[in-house]
Formats: C-alpha cells, sequence, structure tokens
C-alpha cells in the first residue's frame, strides 16, 4: 500500500469515526430499536448506509481531482475541522 493509499484510507477512517461519533451510543440503540420496528427507518438507515458507502469510493477520486501532492495536510486539516464543529455544537 502506497502513502497516498494509506493518507486516503486514514481520510476515509476520519469522516466515517466522525459520523458515527455524531450519535450517542444510547441514541444509537434507540435508533436501532426503532429500525426493527419502522419499515421508513430501515429505508432512511439504508441509504445513509449507501451514501457512507458511495462517499467512501468517491473519496480517492476526489482527492485525485484536487491533484493533491500529499494527502497528509488534507487529513489533518479535516480531523481538525470535524473535531472543531464537534466541540462547537454537540447535539445542543
Amino acid at each position: 500500500m502506497s502513502a497516498r493509499d494509506r493518507e486516503q484510507a486514514d481520510l476515509r477512517s476520519s469522516i466515517v469515526q466522525w459520523c458515527e461519533r455524531r450519535l450517542p451510543e444510547k441514541d444509537s440503540h434507540r435508533l436501532m430499536r426503532t429500525l426493527k420496528s419502522d419499515a421508513d427507518a430501515r429505508r432512511l438507515f439504508a441509504e445513509y448506509n449507501a451514501l457512507v458507502a458511495l462517499l467512501e469510493l468517491e473519496i480517492p477520486t476526489l482527492l485525485r481531482e484536487q491533484e493533491l501532492p500529499d494527502a497528509a495536510p488534507a487529513t489533518r486539516a479535516l480531523g481538525a475541522e470535524l473535531e472543531d464543529s464537534e466541540a462547537c455544537g454537540r447535539w445542543s
């Protein structure tokens, strides 16, 4: 795996982890109970998962289109931005 591939994997992982942290665990359990009984919620959850999967596929393409010589600064900047946004307004 090249350094660029590792950076892209780190970027994908950072985005997915950030998305997962946006939903507190107790709300996650509540959501899972709801999903078991609500067809619309299951459909929306499936759409969310499809969107995450698409995002994971598109990140390498987006990075190539931006022609970043080194993805590490982009990864660090994204991580800092995500942490700042989380600190400013987590589930107000």
